[in-house]
């Protein structure tokens, strides 16, 4: 019997690395800054309180948004709530904006959310066992919501690089898999001398490694 074709050509439709303005810490402050200016990536509510505080304290926003970005910092390694601020940033704003990607009639925002709730859902399988052990280090909190922040803000991407990369190809390779060796009947584990596990890797392996250019 014909073997399935590999489902490599129904891989997602986003092959290319999308374009970031940051690609190394050193841009995170030039990047910040530009944000804390931009009236279109600002909400109205986040500007007008910056404008007050800087008539008000006669300083730059940027100083006043540090200030702010350390006693968040501190109360996620100190706070007794740090769990709950995670979680709002984790859920909250992403629901919320994904709500407003539904509304509207583009599709690139539905895509983008999505992306998003499937690379999260992937984090939360690992988080939930790293969870039980990571809980005693004073900083867990604070590094998965910067790891949160990396997925979520436009300026990495986090998100969609992560399911390029990674997730998008493990997905296509499983199916693989399960189409040439368990779909048709192959039994994979009857050679001998290979252990069960050693034969699925290399069929994963195999079908994730990009292939060789002529």
């Amino acid at each position: 019997m014909e073997r399935p074709k590999s489902r490599s050509h129904r891989r997602s439709k986003i092959h290319n690395e999308p374009k970031v303005r940051v690609v190394s810490i050193k841009d995170v402050q030039s990047e910040f800054v530009k944000m804390l200016y931009d009236e279109e990536m600002l909400y109205p509510v986040a500007r007008r309180f910056l404008e007050s505080i800087e008539r008000s304290l006669h300083c730059k926003r940027e100083y006043v948004a540090y200030v702010g970005i350390t006693c968040v910092a501190l109360y996620l390694i100190f706070g007794k709530m740090a769990q709950l601020i995670c979680n709002l940033i984790g859920f909250a704003y992403p629901a919320y904006k994904s709500v407003l990607a539904i509304r509207t009639e583009k599709k690139d925002d539905d895509v983008e959310w999505l992306t998003y709730w499937v690379v999260f859902a992937c984090f939360t399988c690992v988080d939930c066992v790293a969870d039980t052990f990571m809980r005693y280090l004073p900083i867990y909190w604070l590094l998965k919501v910067t790891f949160i922040l990396y997925l979520v803000v436009p300026q990495t991407r986090g998100a969609l690089r992560l399911y390029i990369n990674y997730i998008d190809p493990l997905v296509t390779a499983l199916e693989d898999l399960y189409d040439h060796h368990f779909m048709e009947g192959d039994d994979i584990f009857e050679k001998p001398g290979v252990s069960q596990r050693a034969k699925v890797w290399r069929s994963v392996r195999t079908a994730m490694l990009p292939p060789k250019k002529i």
